[in-house]
């Protein structure tokens, strides 16, 4: 994972901007792959839609977590991941997805910052949203 890290940290270093493309299964993360992406991200709109489910965390996280294993687990290049708001509203769930996601050597996430769990997504205020940050650290 270390390594993986150390690779990804670089890269937003280098004097070549760092482009992130977004693949939504197995067969894309593979073809960026070995297109010669540096590194591999996710989308979450793109792989919702992929697996028949709406954007905005509308599958599980036991699902989102089996997508996104089957792609780090094909994959040699940095993985970040798009985990939407996380599939959590109490930070002690937050906590326990992101550390079933660190698992699979994953070297970073971006996220949302709005509650998805709403009818009408709402705005996390600046003291929950950092709690959330400081959390996924």
């Amino acid at each position: 994972m270390l390594q993986k890290y150390d690779q990804f940290k670089q890269l937003h270093h280098d004097k070549e901007a760092l482009i992130l493309y977004n693949c939504w299964d197995v067969a894309t993360a593979l073809a960026l792959e070995e297109s010669g992406a540096s590194a591999i991200a996710t989308s979450s709109y793109a792989l919702a839609q992929a697996w028949g489910f709406p954007d905005g965390q509308k599958m599980t996280f036991t699902e989102f977590y089996w997508f996104i294993s089957r792609i780090a687990s094909h994959i040699t290049k940095p993985f970040t991941v798009d985990i939407e708001a996380g599939y959590a509203v109490e930070l002690k769930q937050l906590e326990a997805n992101m550390m079933q996601l660190f698992t699979l050597d994953i070297v970073g996430v971006n996220f949302e910052d709005q509650d998805l769990s709403t009818e009408v997504p709402q705005l996390w205020t600046i003291a929950e949203q950092s709690a959330r940050i400081q959390t996924i650290k």
